[in-house]
Protein backbone atom coordinates (compact mmCIF):
# COMPACT_ATOMS: atom_id res chain seq x y z
CA UNK A 1 0.00 0.00 0.00
CA UNK A 2 1.06 3.65 -0.80
CA UNK A 3 2.63 5.07 2.03
CA UNK A 4 2.26 8.93 1.23
CA UNK A 5 1.41 9.82 4.82
CA UNK A 6 5.03 8.50 6.04
CA UNK A 7 3.96 6.32 8.43
CA UNK A 8 6.17 4.10 10.71
CA UNK A 9 6.17 0.67 12.11
CA UNK A 10 4.11 2.10 15.66
CA UNK A 11 6.20 1.90 18.86
CA UNK A 12 2.74 2.09 21.05
CA UNK A 13 -0.30 -0.02 20.38
CA UNK A 14 -3.93 0.54 20.81
CA UNK A 15 -7.16 -1.31 20.79
CA UNK A 16 -7.06 -4.46 17.91
CA UNK A 17 -3.54 -4.30 17.38
CA UNK A 18 -2.66 -4.05 21.57
CA UNK A 19 -5.09 -6.97 22.08
CA UNK A 20 -4.02 -9.02 19.15
CA UNK A 21 -0.30 -8.77 20.77
CA UNK A 22 -0.66 -8.64 24.61
CA UNK A 23 -3.61 -10.99 24.65
CA UNK A 24 -4.34 -12.97 21.69
CA UNK A 25 -1.79 -14.98 20.96
CA UNK A 26 -0.19 -17.45 23.72
CA UNK A 27 3.41 -17.00 25.16
CA UNK A 28 4.78 -20.04 23.88
CA UNK A 29 3.14 -19.48 19.95
CA UNK A 30 5.76 -17.11 20.09
CA UNK A 31 9.34 -17.66 22.52
CA UNK A 32 11.88 -19.64 20.35
CA UNK A 33 9.02 -19.80 17.46
CA UNK A 34 9.47 -19.57 13.43
CA UNK A 35 6.50 -17.26 12.74
CA UNK A 36 4.79 -15.79 9.35
CA UNK A 37 3.02 -12.55 9.08
CA UNK A 38 0.41 -12.69 6.16
CA UNK A 39 0.03 -9.23 5.06
CA UNK A 40 2.36 -7.64 7.37
CA UNK A 41 1.53 -3.74 6.21
CA UNK A 42 4.11 -1.31 7.43
CA UNK A 43 5.31 -4.32 10.51
CA UNK A 44 3.76 -2.57 13.47
CA UNK A 45 3.42 -6.74 14.76
CA UNK A 46 6.90 -7.48 13.59
CA UNK A 47 8.12 -4.05 15.25
CA UNK A 48 6.86 -5.12 18.59
CA UNK A 49 6.85 -9.22 18.68
CA UNK A 50 10.59 -9.86 17.63
CA UNK A 51 11.07 -8.15 21.16
CA UNK A 52 8.85 -11.07 22.73
CA UNK A 53 11.92 -14.06 22.19
CA UNK A 54 11.03 -14.57 18.67
CA UNK A 55 13.18 -17.05 16.76
CA UNK A 56 12.58 -15.52 13.06
CA UNK A 57 9.44 -13.71 11.75
CA UNK A 58 8.85 -14.07 7.93
CA UNK A 59 6.55 -10.48 6.67
CA UNK A 60 5.09 -11.43 3.82
CA UNK A 61 3.04 -9.09 1.32
CA UNK A 62 1.69 -9.27 -2.39
CA UNK A 63 4.08 -6.83 -3.58
CA UNK A 64 7.03 -4.97 -3.50
CA UNK A 65 5.35 -1.72 -2.99
CA UNK A 66 4.10 -3.21 -0.05
CA UNK A 67 6.72 -4.15 1.79
CA UNK A 68 8.15 -0.71 1.40
CA UNK A 69 7.68 0.88 4.60
CA UNK A 70 8.72 -2.32 6.81
CA UNK A 71 11.85 -2.54 5.06
CA UNK A 72 12.63 1.29 5.44
CA UNK A 73 12.12 1.18 9.01
CA UNK A 74 12.95 -2.91 10.30
CA UNK A 75 16.43 -3.91 10.13
CA UNK A 76 16.88 -6.68 12.25
CA UNK A 77 18.23 -10.35 11.84
CA UNK A 78 15.04 -11.73 12.84
CA UNK A 79 12.95 -10.19 10.14
CA UNK A 80 13.08 -11.45 6.63
CA UNK A 81 11.09 -10.32 4.28
CA UNK A 82 8.82 -12.24 1.43
CA UNK A 83 6.43 -11.83 -1.56
CA UNK A 84 3.68 -13.74 -2.15
CA UNK A 85 -0.49 -14.24 -2.24
CA UNK A 86 -2.65 -15.34 0.69
CA UNK A 87 -3.95 -18.24 -0.93
CA UNK A 88 -0.94 -20.13 -2.69
CA UNK A 89 1.79 -19.15 -0.05
CA UNK A 90 5.21 -19.39 -1.58
CA UNK A 91 6.90 -22.01 1.13
CA UNK A 92 7.16 -25.65 2.25
CA UNK A 93 4.79 -27.60 4.23
CA UNK A 94 5.69 -27.33 7.43
CA UNK A 95 7.62 -24.25 7.66
CA UNK A 96 6.45 -22.09 10.58
CA UNK A 97 5.65 -22.75 14.13
CA UNK A 98 2.93 -19.72 14.46
CA UNK A 99 0.87 -18.19 11.31
CA UNK A 100 -0.71 -14.59 11.70
CA UNK A 101 -2.95 -12.59 9.60
CA UNK A 102 -4.41 -9.02 10.88
CA UNK A 103 -7.18 -8.16 8.50
CA UNK A 104 -6.52 -9.61 5.15
CA UNK A 105 -8.98 -12.09 4.56
CA UNK A 106 -11.32 -9.88 3.77
CA UNK A 107 -9.27 -8.45 0.83
CA UNK A 108 -8.61 -11.62 -0.78
CA UNK A 109 -10.94 -12.75 -3.56
CA UNK A 110 -14.45 -13.52 -2.87
CA UNK A 111 -15.03 -17.30 -1.66
CA UNK A 112 -11.48 -18.17 -1.37
CA UNK A 113 -11.52 -17.91 2.60
CA UNK A 114 -10.97 -21.39 3.21
CA UNK A 115 -8.33 -22.01 0.46
CA UNK A 116 -6.29 -19.27 2.87
CA UNK A 117 -7.05 -21.17 5.51
CA UNK A 118 -6.13 -24.56 3.78
CA UNK A 119 -2.64 -22.56 2.76
CA UNK A 120 -2.20 -21.45 6.49
CA UNK A 121 -2.94 -24.62 7.41
CA UNK A 122 -0.57 -26.84 5.28
CA UNK A 123 2.52 -24.01 6.10
CA UNK A 124 1.89 -25.09 9.80
CA UNK A 125 4.34 -27.67 11.59
CA UNK A 126 2.53 -29.98 13.65
CA UNK A 127 1.47 -28.42 17.39
CA UNK A 128 1.20 -25.10 15.78
CA UNK A 129 -1.32 -22.17 15.67
CA UNK A 130 -3.07 -19.70 13.43
CA UNK A 131 -4.73 -16.28 14.13
CA UNK A 132 -6.27 -14.22 13.11
CA UNK A 133 -8.74 -10.79 13.08
CA UNK A 134 -11.13 -9.29 10.45
CA UNK A 135 -13.64 -7.34 10.29
CA UNK A 136 -16.94 -8.04 12.28
CA UNK A 137 -20.32 -8.56 10.76
CA UNK A 138 -23.43 -6.29 12.47
CA UNK A 139 -26.14 -4.20 10.79
CA UNK A 140 -24.23 -1.25 12.58
CA UNK A 141 -20.64 -1.92 11.86
CA UNK A 142 -21.65 -3.00 7.97
CA UNK A 143 -23.55 0.49 7.75
CA UNK A 144 -21.22 2.63 9.69
CA UNK A 145 -17.86 1.25 7.21
CA UNK A 146 -17.96 3.00 3.86
CA UNK A 147 -15.73 0.92 2.11
CA UNK A 148 -18.31 -1.85 2.70
CA UNK A 149 -20.87 0.06 1.64
CA UNK A 150 -18.80 1.74 -1.52
CA UNK A 151 -16.17 -0.96 -2.76
CA UNK A 152 -17.81 -4.25 -0.89
CA UNK A 153 -15.37 -4.88 2.02
CA UNK A 154 -16.25 -7.53 3.81
CA UNK A 155 -17.44 -8.34 7.19
CA UNK A 156 -17.98 -11.80 8.85
CA UNK A 157 -19.78 -13.72 11.29
CA UNK A 158 -18.18 -16.36 13.85
CA UNK A 159 -20.69 -18.77 11.87
CA UNK A 160 -18.34 -17.75 8.69
CA UNK A 161 -15.61 -18.68 10.07
CA UNK A 162 -16.94 -21.88 11.62
CA UNK A 163 -17.90 -22.73 7.68
CA UNK A 164 -13.80 -21.76 6.59
CA UNK A 165 -12.35 -23.89 9.58
CA UNK A 166 -14.94 -26.53 8.61
CA UNK A 167 -13.87 -26.28 5.29
CA UNK A 168 -10.01 -26.37 6.17
CA UNK A 169 -10.08 -28.74 8.36
CA UNK A 170 -8.88 -26.48 11.30
CA UNK A 171 -10.26 -26.34 15.06
CA UNK A 172 -11.26 -23.33 16.22
CA UNK A 173 -9.66 -22.92 19.68
CA UNK A 174 -11.04 -19.55 20.45
CA UNK A 175 -13.39 -16.86 18.97
CA UNK A 176 -14.14 -13.34 20.27
CA UNK A 177 -15.46 -10.12 19.16
CA UNK A 178 -14.06 -6.87 20.69
CA UNK A 179 -14.53 -2.95 19.81
CA UNK A 180 -17.55 -0.81 19.71
CA UNK A 181 -19.35 1.54 17.90
CA UNK A 182 -16.61 4.23 18.68
CA UNK A 183 -14.20 2.00 17.01
CA UNK A 184 -16.53 2.28 13.33
CA UNK A 185 -16.62 6.05 13.74
CA UNK A 186 -12.53 5.87 14.05
CA UNK A 187 -12.54 4.71 11.00
CA UNK A 188 -14.70 7.05 9.03
CA UNK A 189 -12.78 9.04 10.63
CA UNK A 190 -9.70 8.08 9.47
CA UNK A 191 -10.99 7.37 5.84
CA UNK A 192 -11.71 11.42 6.13
CA UNK A 193 -8.84 12.47 7.49
CA UNK A 194 -6.19 9.81 5.24
CA UNK A 195 -8.59 10.62 1.59
CA UNK A 196 -9.32 13.85 1.42
CA UNK A 197 -6.76 15.98 4.23
CA UNK A 198 -4.04 13.71 3.84
CA UNK A 199 -3.36 13.67 7.39
CA UNK A 200 -3.59 11.39 10.36
CA UNK A 201 -6.97 10.99 11.99
CA UNK A 202 -8.42 13.52 14.02
CA UNK A 203 -9.08 13.31 17.86
CA UNK A 204 -6.11 10.22 17.47
CA UNK A 205 -5.15 10.16 21.12
CA UNK A 206 -9.01 10.31 22.35
CA UNK A 207 -9.62 7.06 20.23
CA UNK A 208 -7.04 5.39 21.53
CA UNK A 209 -7.64 5.61 25.05
CA UNK A 210 -10.92 5.06 24.60
CA UNK A 211 -9.84 2.02 22.28
CA UNK A 212 -7.71 0.85 24.84
CA UNK A 213 -10.19 0.45 27.65
CA UNK A 214 -13.31 -1.44 25.08
CA UNK A 215 -10.65 -4.12 23.79
CA UNK A 216 -10.27 -5.12 27.98
CA UNK A 217 -14.39 -5.91 27.51
CA UNK A 218 -15.15 -9.65 27.64
CA UNK A 219 -17.42 -8.52 24.45
CA UNK A 220 -17.63 -6.12 21.89
CA UNK A 221 -19.20 -5.75 18.10
CA UNK A 222 -16.52 -4.68 16.11
CA UNK A 223 -13.73 -6.89 15.48
CA UNK A 224 -13.21 -10.15 15.22
CA UNK A 225 -10.54 -12.94 16.47
CA UNK A 226 -9.81 -16.55 15.70
CA UNK A 227 -7.53 -18.61 17.03
CA UNK A 228 -7.57 -21.87 15.27
CA UNK A 229 -5.00 -25.10 15.26
CA UNK A 230 -4.89 -28.17 12.88
CA UNK A 231 -6.16 -31.14 15.56
CA UNK A 232 -8.65 -33.27 15.40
Amino acid sequence: MKNFLNEIPKSNLHGGQAYAVNNLIRPQDLVGKELLDIGCGFGWFEEHVRKKGIKKITAMEYSDVDLETIRKFISDPLVEFSLGSAIKLPFPDESFDTVVSWEVIEHIPRYNEAQMLKEMKRVLRPGGRIYLSTPYSSFITNLLDPAFILTGHRHYKPSDIEKFAKESALTIETMTVKGGILDSIFVINLYISKWVFRRRPFFQAFFNRSADSRYLRNHGSFQLFVELSSKK
